[in-house]
């Protein structure tokens, strides 16, 4: 499939997090496109290939700062998202 160059990509590092997979989706708007990275591996080979616009990375999966930067690396304008449950149910008003 081509996809075209003013596509809007956000990358999501597999998260079981339904809340942060739906963060990951409202980036994307209803015009973009959710690319879903199964490990560290494909999400650094989607963003050489699709410079996403925003990478939204778990918390509790992200155990240091290599793998961002190897991220923005291939995909410097890309901002990142770094979000845990907790913090995403602030966000919506749910939590404490």
């Amino acid at each position: 499939m081509q996809m075209k160059k003013t596509a809007k990509f956000v990358l999501l590092l597999d998260s079981d997090s339904t809340a942060i997979r739906h963060s990951a989706m409202e980036l994307a708007g209803s015009d973009g496109y959710l690319l879903i990275a199964r490990t560290p591996a494909a999400a650094v080979e989607f963003a050489k290939q699709y410079k996403p616009a925003y990478v939204v990375l778990a918390r509790e999966g992200v155990e240091e700062k290599s793998l961002q930067d190897l991220l923005l690396k291939f995909s410097p304008e890309t901002e990142m998202v770094v979000l845990s449950d907790q913090e995403r149910a602030r966000a919506m008003g749910q939590g404490a």
